[in-house]
């Protein structure tokens, strides 16, 4: 029994998501594997299918490990590039191959009190700025279902949630436990 099935049926399936080129993409692949496996064994069987996403997903483990890797050591030459740049009062550097590298202060910054920034953002005309992430958006949404009373109907049919403003629906998630 998953956390949501009490609110689930009562959400309309939406299409998955993504780029139009992406999902044309996606979309063409599914063609091709509909009919490599129509030609194997004369059906989509859920077994085969199955078999074949373990093997991408596995694929993509190793790939996002290797670019993990490859980041860690990207960011520590950075590190150490800067340091040996400052020591030695250089800015840039041409290699061989005619790469320029250059190193550079940037100012930063860390926010230290979020209600004073909202405050001046507010105060200075950057309100539109203000983003909320499509991930934190759907997390608030979720935790709202759970709460179980926040779920209404606009004068469009749409089941929303925060006043309406966040329209509702389901999609089918795929994982794997290894």
């Amino acid at each position: 029994m998953g956390k949501y099935d009490g609110v689930i049926k009562k959400l309309p399936r939406d299409a998955p998501g993504g780029e139009p080129k992406f999902r044309e993409k996606v979309e063409a692949r599914k063609r091709e594997l509909v009919e490599l496996e129509t030609k194997l064994s004369g059906a989509l069987k859920p077994a085969a299918i199955a078999q074949k996403y373990a093997a991408a997903r596995r694929e993509s483990d190793r790939v996002a490990e290797r670019e993990s890797e490859v980041s860690l050591e990207v960011r520590a030459l950075e590190e150490l590039m800067q340091t040996v740049f400052e020591a030695e009062d250089l800015s840039s550097l041409k290699l061989g191959d005619g790469t320029s590298i250059s190193v550079a202060p940037e100012p930063t910054a860390t926010v230290l009190d979020h209600e004073k920034m909202i405050t001046w953002i507010k105060a200075n005309g950057y309100e539109r700025m203000l983003t909320l992430y499509a991930a934190t958006i759907g997390a608030i949404a979720k935790e709202l279902l759970l709460q179980g009373d926040a779920l209404t109907t606009d004068e469009d049919g749409n089941m929303t949630v925060m006043n309406g403003a966040v329209r509702i629906g389901s999609r089918m998630k795929t994982t794997m436990r290894k």
